[in-house]
């Protein structure tokens, strides 16, 4: 049975409210985007080559996706021996009733939930087989000219390609030089951001044209090194939706960077990691009134920042992978974290709520 994290800080302001066994699989050591809680009462995760549903007022699980050995060519992956292989999901994403995942060799599915049960994605390929191509990670939602959910998929191939889930056709693809990571649509649809390798700040781009339209301040002189060696790399990023606060997770200095988009020549703060990060998060406006900005680091650990004073509260520790972070849309606060423990038995999501102490004047007094 998977134990729950354990929270501290001068004061628990998330209690631990539950937790569901699950098998969540990690097939990336660096980006963790595998959990989607589009609602309290529908959250989605990613087990090896299946989607599943968690009620967590129930505990109930149900797979809704599966993209096993049973689906057809070409969505099929065949080893060397000609057996078939499942689709390894490493990316999830989910928006309002819509779910969309990317997998290993650049697979893609959706699924609207809504729908009748029963119903198959539409599932597909982004690019030719390639180990070394898989998909890190995908964004979910609409875009200035439709309200129609569109799933923007970054690869290690250095696309980023953006499908129509009404029409499975590719809209956009944009190619960098570098690997994409992770990728952000600020709240007006306008810009993007995007964590890269061999760059020290989020990479900050037209979500139109693609086009570079902003060269965040990144690593200090202490990093220089690294740089000239190619070793920086970020991992993790994600606007706030006050459409001006973006934070972006870097690897090799084991920081998060908090970025304000009316000035990109230096970072507003820096959150320090114990471990390189691996999924930033911020909390949705009238969760609460002080939004909350969370940091997974790449195991053991989940930080809860003050997203305005950007004092460090709560800290979740656990033992364990990090499988994925997100807040619950409009549930007044509720959190949650998935966690791969190995074996992988062991591993499931916990969930948690404002505690009774997070009161208006409380998290005032703390700075949270």
């Amino acid at each position: 049975m998977l134990k729950h994290g354990e929270t501290y800080g001068h004061q628990p302001f998330f209690a631990h409210v539950s937790t569901t066994d699950a098998k969540i699989t990690v097939y990336n050591s660096e980006v963790r985007a595998l959990l989607a809680p589009n609602s309290w009462r529908d959250v989605y995760l990613a087990s090896e080559h299946k989607v599943l549903h968690i009620d967590p007022l129930t505990s109930q699980k149900q797979p809704i996706i599966d993209l096993s050995g049973t689906v057809e060519e070409p969505h099929q992956r065949w080893d060397a021996r000609n057996r078939v292989t499942s689709v390894k999901i490493t990316a999830l994403a989910g928006h309002e009733s819509m779910i969309a995942v990317g997998g290993m060799g650049g697979e893609y599915a959706f699924l609207d939930t809504s729908c009748e049960v029963g119903t198959k994605p539409a599932t597909g390929l982004l690019h030719c087989y390639d180990r070394g191509h898989f998909v890190n990670h995908v964004a979910l939602g609409p875009t200035r000219t439709t309200a129609i959910p569109h799933a923007t998929y970054a690869s290690n191939d250095g696309h980023v390609r953006v499908l129509d889930t009404s029409t499975a056709k590719v809209t956009s693809d944009h190619k960098y030089t570098e690997p994409v990571n992770n990728i952000s649509v600020s709240p007006d649809l306008r810009l993007q951001a995007m964590a890269c390798d061999g760059h020290d700040a989020p990479r900050i781009t037209n979500a139109d044209t693609g086009e570079d339209v902003a060269h965040p301040t990144g690593a200090s002189a202490m990093d220089a090194g690294r740089q000239s060696h190619g070793m920086t790399q970020t991992s993790c990023c994600a606007w706030a939706d006050d459409g001006v606060t973006l934070a972006s997770g870097i690897s090799h200095s084991k920081q998060v960077l908090v970025h304000d988009a009316r000035k990109w020549t230096e970072p507003v703060t820096t959150v320090g990691c114990t471990r390189a990060p691996a999924a930033v998060t911020f909390s949705h406006t009238g969760d609460h009134e002080r939004r909350v900005l969370a940091v997974a680091e790449r195991q053991d650990f989940v930080k809860l920042v003050d997203a305005q004073t950007w004092w460090e509260g709560d800290v979740i520790r656990f033992k364990g992978l990090v499988a994925g972070v997100g807040f619950v849309p409009d549930s007044g606060g509720q959190f949650v974290v998935g966690t791969a423990t190995p074996p992988r038995d062991l591993s499931g999501v916990m969930f948690f709520h404002r505690s009774e102490v997070a009161t208006t004047s409380t998290l005032s007094h703390h700075g949270l």
